[in-house]
């Protein structure tokens, strides 16, 4: 399932990419999540995941705190702040993290990546299982960022897997 749907995720066309992530960001925009929320955490994306940079972007004019993942040992990640200047390096998954570990616990707002979503919150990631591990512990809110091209009737779960509060679609 994970390699069908980022399949159909790299083939859309560059037209459907740019009204999927505006229509997602949009939707994001509106929410009283992310209104409410001061932090943020969100994904530096890589293809073929929907752009976050216009996000983050945005997060910053409104003065809200960003704060991205970074892979410290196997298994384990952690949210650092990420501003403007923060330098970054390639991860050993091919992904921007920043370089220095400046580990932030405080996020209101988490926006959970993946690959394959269920509209009841059940999800599909990359196959790491970094951010079940991290949801167990979390105790804000999350939100996925969905176009149809995602959503599955049946994602296969195993008992360890967290459901996300809100999916947004596109």
């Amino acid at each position: 399932m994970r390699k069908l749907v980022l399949q159909r995720m790299s083939t859309v066309s560059k037209e459907r990419r740019e009204y999927i992530e505006q229509t997602l960001m949009t939707k994001l925009l509106e929410t009283s999540l992310w209104k409410e929320a001061k932090t943020i955490g969100i994904t530096l994306s890589t293809f073929p995941e929907w752009e976050t940079r216009r996000i983050i972007e945005e997060a910053w004019r409104q003065h809200k705190t960003v704060v991205v993942p970074k892979v410290i040992k196997k298994g384990v990640m952690v949210f650092n702040h990420y501003t403007i200047d923060t330098p970054l390096e390639i991860s050993a998954f091919g992904i921007d993290e920043p370089v220095m570990v400046d580990e932030v616990t405080q996020i209101d707002l988490l926006v959970v990546p993946g690959v394959a979503f269920q509209k009841n919150g059940a999800r599909l990631g990359f196959g790491g299982g970094f951010y079940d591990r991290y949801l167990q512990d979390f105790e804000g809110k999350t939100v996925s960022l969905v176009a149809m091209e995602q959503m599955v009737d049946i994602v296969p779960l195993e008992k360890h897997d967290i459901f996300i509060a809100t999916i947004l679609n596109a």
